[in-house]
């Protein structure tokens, strides 16, 4: 009887885990849309974004080529690293779940002129439809966001090609 309660006092604590985990990202997804509209804003709330990204980009470059590369952003928000990637001659998926946050992308992509595949769609369901498409795999600060960052990376291994160069960087550990 005894190690039934355990194991009752074990499944409480996961669920209570879980609960707290999509509590919070369902929170963060509408921070997130909330700043949409400012995305873009290099002086407003994004800024940091901004200001992490030349050396984001450069980072990536001083390891992969991206000229010709199937990209997945991963978590692409409102494009920023997306973008940055394109203009480097790399064919890029950006995908995230935030349709606020898409659309300021979609938008902004009209203004430069760059072929990018926004998609709004979870990581599970596009490891589904694209196993082996990727070159190059990018996924900057979302981990901390999402309510499973496991299932994240269960899926990496399922969009990446033979050769493969994957970049995470998240500034918050929750998991």
């Amino acid at each position: 009887m005894a190690r039934k309660n355990q194991q009752g006092v074990i499944i409480k604590c996961i669920l209570q885990i879980l609960h707290t985990q999509l509590t919070s990202a369902l929170l963060n997804w509408k921070k997130f849309a909330e700043l949409a509209h400012e995305w873009w804003d290099e002086t407003g709330r994004c800024r940091a974004l901004h200001d992490l990204n030349p050396a984001r980009l450069s980072f990536i470059k001083h390891r992969v080529s991206l000229e010709n590369k199937e990209v997945l952003d991963l978590g692409c928000g409102g494009g920023i690293l997306s973008e940055s990637l394109a203009k480097e001659g790399a064919h890029i998926t950006a995908i995230d779940m935030s349709k606020d946050v898409l659309n300021a992308a979609k938008l902004h992509k009209l203004e430069s002129k760059l072929e990018i595949n926004y998609q709004h769609i979870t990581a599970e369901k596009l490891a589904e439809e694209s196993p082996g498409k990727f070159d190059v795999i990018t996924c900057m600060e979302m981990l901390e966001h999402v309510p499973n960052p496991i299932s994240i990376f269960t899926c990496l291994q399922n969009f990446i090609k033979t050769r493969w160069a994957s970049f995470c960087l998240n500034h918050e550990s929750h998991f």
